[in-house]
């Protein structure tokens, strides 16, 4: 049993060793043949060993290993830095322009020939967000050299000072202003030849105004609340013959936003008193008149359009109250962003005529001595019944804007001037009322490229419908439109170098006018009157001339020596066209004045 056992091991031992053996000459790329034939020597004994199996299912045997706590420091070490600096390209930053620097004062003076002279004196606020404040201090003067003898005074002279603030609150803004002008000419269109030397001639008139205002006005940004403006207005205006003239204008102005409509309303109370002596004879005169005028609108805007409709209601208490209503109505529509804007409109409106506005126009008018004795209403409003105009106003490009216009007018007491002789040689004009029915052609075209270079052109064309009067001398109706040009032309432009030379030219261009004297005017300019015709219209008898057309050019230089310092020279009236504004009055001839300006 022993010795097969032996056996049996004997074999077990060479069948793995044959196993063992091919694995091994099987990783071998070889040809030589295996021998399997293995010779023992010796006596072999065979065993097998029992299998040692566990007896139990395998346990879980839980334990806690307790760690003792892990504590640890940083060693400080500065490390190493390797800096590689690499060029970076400068960026770019847009940031708002610095505020130039304000000056608080300006003075201005200059003198010229025909003993010509010019002051001024400007001192304003600098940048305050509180509120601004501004005063002036202005006089010119010139002997004029103009009349038709040197025994005839024309010289002239004008006075302006005044003072204006505003203060800025926190959702409102008040403003005031303060102002004295005096004005002084000379009636100097006549010739001495033609009145005896011991007529008594009026030959100076000083004009005195004195004006006050105060505003009030808000700034809601909220659309859905009501903004708001009132305005009080005084002005005072005399003359050096008892004249004088007080004017008290009260007006509020209202509008809020509905959606996408705004709605507003507009009020103004204007109360004129014009108190003045009958001539020679101490008694003083009084002429009261009062506007009370209501002007509702609305307006929308809708993808470009804009329509504005409206009635201005006016109540005017002078020798009686009259009622009057004029639309108040415009539309525009936006083509192209604005680069063309089509619109027009309807409208009215009572002109407030004043004393001062009449010498305004014309300072050689009469002060009423004479004609109010048979005309109480010497001064009346003038009624513009309606006035309709159409156009087309844009952009042509970020430079350049124009602006064409026509429309068709109808007034009636439209004021026109003639040369009166009831009480002087026909160097003082009275006033006239009629009807005027006018058509106006009106181009405007605008150029500006920043400071360097800056035009302005517009004309004006009108053509004045015939008519025929058939009132007597006393109604001072006029027979024709006296005074009023075929055209009116004016033109500036401004060139600018580097901010230190300036350059700039305005001319002015007026047709030819027709002109009413009831005296014979001689000829008084070299290319101004022609010959005055006769014309005689029951007991209404006067002369007509035909004033020709003139041209005016200004020249202006300047150079700017430092921000502060400039020097600076002018010509007036640069051709030497010795023309007349008014019939009997021609204007000054070439005139150079030149000066220099201090900022400070």
């Amino acid at each position: 049993m022993n010795r097969k056992l032996k056996y049996s091991r004997i074999l077990v031992v060479l069948n793995l060793s044959l196993i063992l053996g091919f694995g091994a000459f099987g990783q071998e790329e070889t040809e030589e043949e295996i021998d399997l034939n293995v010779v023992i020597q010796g006596t072999a004994e065979l065993f097998l060993n029992d299998a040692n199996k566990v007896s139990k299912l395998p346990e879980i045997i839980e334990s806690s290993v307790e760690l003792a706590p892990m504590t640890y420091s940083l060693i400080p070490r500065k490390p190493t830095q390797k800096i590689d600096l690499k060029p970076v390209p400068a960026a770019k930053v847009t940031i708002d322009k610095p505020r130039p620097k304000l000056f608080r004062g300006y003075a201005k003076g200059a003198v010229g020939t025909k003993f010509t002279g010019l002051g001024e004196i400007r001192f304003m606020d600098g940048y305050n967000r509180n509120g601004t404040f501004d005063s002036h201090l202005k006089y010119f003067t010139s002997d004029g050299f103009v009349s038709a003898a040197d025994s005839i005074a024309d010289s002239f002279s004008d006075l302006s000072i005044g003072v204006s603030g505003k203060r800025f609150l926190k959702k409102h803004s008040v403003g005031i202003a303060v102002d004295y002008d005096r004005e002084k000419i000379h009636y100097y269109g006549f010739d001495p030849d033609v009145f005896p030397s011991n007529y008594e001639i009026d030959d100076k008139r000083i004009y005195r105004t004195f004006s006050t205002g105060v505003n009030l006005r808000s700034y809601e940004r909220d659309t859905t609340k009501m903004n708001y403006k009132g305005t009080f207005d005084f002005k005072q205006f005399s003359d050096n013959v008892k004249s004088s003239e007080n004017n008290f204008i009260i007006g509020a102005k209202l509008n809020k936003f509905v959606g996408s409509e705004n709605y507003a309303l507009g009020v103004d109370i204007d109360y004129n008193q014009f108190k003045h002596e009958v001539f020679r004879s101490g008694v003083e005169l009084k002429h009261n008149n009062m506007v009370f005028t209501l002007n509702p609108t609305i307006t929308t805007h809708r993808n470009g359009l804009m329509v504005k409709v409206g009635v201005k209601l006016t109540a005017n208490a002078t020798n009686g109250t009259k009622l009057r209503a004029y639309p108040d109505v415009e539309a525009r529509y936006s083509l192209f962003d604005g680069i063309f804007i089509p619109y027009a409109g309807l409208g009215g409106e009572l002109h407030k005529n004043r004393y001062r506005t009449i010498v305004g126009e014309n300072p050689f008018v009469q002060n009423f001595l004479v004609d109010d004795l048979i005309n109480p209403d010497v001064i009346r409003n003038t009624n513009e019944k309606i006035n309709i105009y159409g156009g087309v106003r844009g952009n042509i490009s970020s430079n350049m804007s124009f602006n064409t216009k026509i429309s068709r007018a109808s007034f009636d007491d439209f004021i026109y001037y003639a040369n009166d002789s009831l009480v002087t040689p026909g160097n003082r004009f009275r006033t006239e009322y009629g009807a005027l029915k006018r058509t106006t052609i009106t181009g405007e075209l605008t150029y500006n490229a920043g400071d360097k270079v800056k035009f302005f052109g517009r004309g004006d064309f009108y053509i004045y419908d015939d008519r025929e009067v058939e009132q007597g001398f006393n109604d001072r109706v006029a027979e024709e439109v006296w005074n009023q040009p075929n055209n009116k032309i004016a033109i500036s432009a401004s060139y600018n170098i580097e901010q230190k030379l300036i350059a700039e030219i305005e001319i002015s261009a007026l047709g030819k006018r027709r002109a009413k004297s009831l005296v014979e005017i001689l000829d008084m300019s070299e290319e101004g009157a022609t010959t005055g015709e006769l014309i005689t219209n029951g007991d209404n008898t006067y002369y007509a001339y035909t004033l020709d057309p003139y041209i005016d050019v200004t020249l202006k230089s300047e150079y700017r020596y430092t921000k502060r310092l400039s020097v600076f020279a002018q010509i007036n009236n640069m051709i030497a066209g010795k023309y007349q504004r008014f019939n009997a009055y021609p204007v000054q001839r070439l005139n150079i004045m030149g000066g220099a300006t201090y900022s400070f």
